[in-house]
């Protein structure tokens, strides 16, 4: 992030296409060789090599494996031979969740520790410290209400100078282009109550867009997201869901083309088939002028603007509050299963890169420009052929 040693490690790069090297294999424990035996030993497809090494593997760690399809024996068989091999692995105090990772990482540190420096003592005191607060069983998940309650009441509130200057904008176009069109009624009309009318339509609402995807850019890139999953996991394994299925749901928030997307990192067919059918209650960023324009009328003019940026929190709010129980209906009733193992790696807090977010900011407003303005710019011009 300091752009120091870039040319050091271009060169090495460099070195390595000349001169490559194969990298030592991992060394896998005697308890993980023993489990792979019983697997050849108990299962024909395994011991006669129609699997790979990696593809073995996949049987001992993942809950639903792939390649249990392949094997010529029942799945049912084929689950209760994979159970006993793992109990090989439980025995040498391995849980075989999480044991790839585990290991994977033990070789990675090895590799690494003789070429890496860095004080890991004050970035790990930092980050536990801070954890102890946004990861508790009660303060966590308060903490992380009080952090989308503060975004919403920003996206409210901030944007309001911004629209107000958008708005003045919107009507010294209108005084300086009028006057001249005068000789030309049906054109000054369609010019001001249709373009410029059209135009400041849906500029007016592209303060609240960048301001949103600011905040989630900050807290996906400070590390905060990852906590937040964590944090929702427990909440989602209630209703048959688990923490993967919580970047797919903020997505929705910004756009649930993307949101249903993004689930196809989640592994279980039927977690993600739930994900996909609660997405779409999410409050996307084309609903936000709705709220914007119904909170300015209704709610701002009689309880103030921190009741607006209140009510515009809950309006967000009521999407999740739905999508849970309506998840717990699916899992339980529809597609009848159960809440999946949740693993992740947290990573380390760290200070958002500027320029990254700005990237982001200006994706979005692209975005929204592109296809959220068009579409209400042309709305506008229709309005506009129906009252002249």
């Amino acid at each position: 992030t300091k752009r120091q040693g870039t040319e050091e490690i271009k060169q090495a790069i460099l070195e390595l296409l000349e001169n490559p090297r194969l990298l030592p294999e991992i060394t896998w424990p005697d308890s993980m060789e023993m489990a792979v035996d019983h697997l050849k030993i108990n299962l024909p497809c395994v011991g006669q090599d129609m699997l790979s090494k990696s593809e073995t593997h996949r049987l001992l760690f993942d809950t639903h494996s792939a390649e249990i399809q392949r094997l010529k024996v029942t799945p049912e068989v084929a689950s209760q031979e994979v159970k006993k091999a793992r109990e090989f692995l439980r025995k040498d105090g391995m849980n075989p969740l999480v044991a790839e990772a585990m290991l994977h990482y033990r070789h990675i540190d090895g590799l690494i520790g003789g070429v890496v420096l860095k004080n890991a003592n004050l970035a790990h005191g930092a980050t536990e410290s801070i954890d102890r607060l946004l990861l508790h069983r009660g303060w966590g998940l308060a903490a992380f209400v009080a952090m989308m309650y503060v975004v919403f009441q920003a996206v409210y509130s901030w944007a309001g100078p911004v629209m107000d200057v958008i708005e003045a904008g919107k009507v010294w176009a209108q005084d300086l282009i009028g006057p001249a069109l005068e000789g030309t009624p049906m054109l000054q009309s369609l010019v001001l109550d249709g373009v410029i009318e059209g135009v400041g339509a849906f500029l007016v609402f592209l303060p609240q867009i960048l301001i949103l995807f600011a905040f989630i850019s900050l807290l996906e890139d400070s590390g905060y997201m990852a906590r937040a999953a964590f944090i929702m996991d427990k909440l989602f394994s209630w209703c048959g869901l688990n923490g993967k299925s919580f970047v797919p749901l903020l997505s929705s928030y910004a756009c649930a083309i993307p949101g249903i997307m993004a689930t196809r990192t989640i592994e279980d067919h039927k977690s993600r088939l739930a994900t996909i059918f609660v997405a779409p209650f999410m409050s996307c960023s084309a609903r936000l002028p709705v709220y914007i324009l119904c909170i300015g009328a209704f709610i701002e003019p009689v309880y103030g603007p921190w009741w607006a940026g209140f009510t515009l929190f809950m309006m967000h709010f009521v999407g999740l509050a739905v999508a849970v129980p309506t998840a717990w209906f699916v899992t339980r009733f529809v597609l009848k299963t159960k809440s999946q193992p949740f693993v992740m790696e947290l990573p380390k807090y760290r200070a958002p890169r500027m320029r990254d977010v700005g990237y982001r900011m200006w994706m979005a407003g692209r975005e929204f420009v592109q296809k959220a303005g068009t579409i209400i710019f042309f709305i506008t011009i229709i309005i506009w052929a129906l009252l002249y």
